[in-house]
């Protein structure tokens, strides 16, 4: 063979090479980072907190989560069934017919005229799955967004006025079905605290009601609702936590009123401090977490808490 041949056989392999790998990295490309990372995902605690809020009723709601409308990839969120013809003296499920459909909206996502026709969609899509009638059925849209657009959008291109309840709650008239949008964050606490919470703003102040929630319910510290708003409020809940329930004692004891310490008390007060960290881990690791998950939470050093879990 001639050389310039050799040479020629050689550089087609080469090229042949170079073709085969970028057929192959286009068959197999790299893996590329997804949108939903560190995105927090508010379905499931919406479902535990609305469970949680309605929990008076629950000898006569039954819960659906995700209820599949077809066959295919359409699901409503949440689908309750009411087993009375009693209406409910709750804000929320004052509307409540014997079938009752929920779509959540996370606390960044807008609501807009196509959400409005996909969810009247969802309602008649359950009612011939069903063979109910819309007169029996309600849609409730919970979100944190108020719908100025679709407000609108109703009353310029349909006549219709959104009629606001009060408390967060917004019945839209016009549907053979009856329609509510609520704002989770202007519902009543007395009777929606967790939906009210349901976002990732809240203060230290509303964190312990959150907590003061969980020990009451004797939530485990995994429970979805817990995880997911102390995940989505860290700040808030690392402070919350962290006041010493020493200082509360000592007010009490002397009758301090005003928030001031007495000097008395300083060097108790100096104690609590100092072992601050010690009674945390030992708190929060009794409710089931780990001393990875408590570093992290408290941005502590791994081998402190070891150190401190073992005083």
């Amino acid at each position: 063979m001639k050389k310039t041949e050799k040479i020629q056989e050689t550089a087609q392999k080469a090229e042949k090479m170079q073709v085969d790998e970028t057929i192959n990295e286009t068959a197999n490309p790299p893996p590329e980072p997804t949108p939903d990372q560190g995105k927090i995902f508010w379905h499931d605690p919406f479902f535990e907190g609305l469970k949680t809020d309605l929990r008076q009723f629950a000898d006569v709601l039954e819960y659906q989560k995700e209820y599949e409308l077809s066959q295919s990839a359409l699901k409503i969120d949440v689908v309750i069934t009411k087993k009375t013809d009693e209406q409910l003296q709750h804000d929320l499920a004052r509307i409540f017919k014997k079938h009752n459909l929920i779509e959540y909206k996370s606390e960044k996502d807008n609501f807009s005229k196509w959400d409005y026709h996909q969810i009247s969609a969802y309602v008649n899509l359950y009612a011939a799955a069903n063979e109910v009638s819309l007169t029996d059925m309600t849609m409730t849209v919970v979100l944190t967004q108020y719908p100025q657009s679709l407000k609108s959008y109703l009353r310029e291109n349909w006549g219709v006025k959104m009629e606001y309840q009060g408390g967060g709650i917004t019945y839209v008239p016009g549907e053979k079905f009856s329609l509510q949008i609520v704002e989770s964050r202007k519902l009543s606490k007395e009777n929606n605290l967790l939906l009210s919470y349901l976002r990732s703003n809240l203060t230290p102040e509303e964190s312990k009601e959150i907590n003061e929630v969980q020990r009451k319910l004797g939530w485990d510290i995994k429970n979805i609702y817990y995880d997911r708003i102390s995940a989505a409020n860290r700040q808030a809940f690392k402070e919350a936590m962290s006041n010493m329930s020493v200082f509360e004692e000592i007010y009490l004891e002397v009758g301090e009123e005003s928030g001031i310490l007495p000097k008395r008390y300083a060097k108790v007060a100096e104690q609590a401090t100092l072992n601050r960290d010690v009674e945390l881990i030992k708190k929060w690791a009794k409710k089931g977490m780990s001393f990875e998950q408590i570093a992290d939470f408290f941005d502590l050093p791994i081998e402190n808490v070891r150190k401190l879990e073992q005083q």
